[in-house]
């Protein structure tokens, strides 16, 4: 997850919170989100989650970028990525040579 902590800062400043106080909001302790942005730890999934929730937005917005790296899948849980967010990034792959195009489809229920 390779833009995961710089996602994290810029989200927690453009919601004005120190390290402490999204630190406080998620139960762990400051320097821990200090590891996190500094790219020298990397949070579990559930503590993603909970880091989004903090910060009010989508877990795949702190993903960001790392969605562009193959790697980063192995430990990603893709499930918590819209479909058309996976689509998007996998059709601007050199590497994959299949164009998706997502479509809108109405339950017949």
């Amino acid at each position: 997850m390779l833009s995961v902590g710089k996602n994290i800062k810029k989200y927690r400043k453009s919601k004005n919170l120190t390290q402490k106080q999204l630190a406080q909001k998620i139960g762990v302790i400051p320097v821990t989100i200090t590891r996190y942005e500094n790219n020298k730890r990397e949070p579990n999934i559930d503590t993603l989650n909970e880091i989004a929730k903090a910060l009010d937005v989508p877990v795949y917005e702190l993903i960001g970028e790392s969605l562009r790296n193959p790697e980063s899948f192995n430990d990603m849980d893709l499930s918590l990525v819209p479909t058309n967010k996976l689509i998007e990034e996998l059709n601007k792959r050199n590497d994959f040579i299949i164009k998706l195009e997502s479509k809108n489809y109405k339950s017949s229920e």
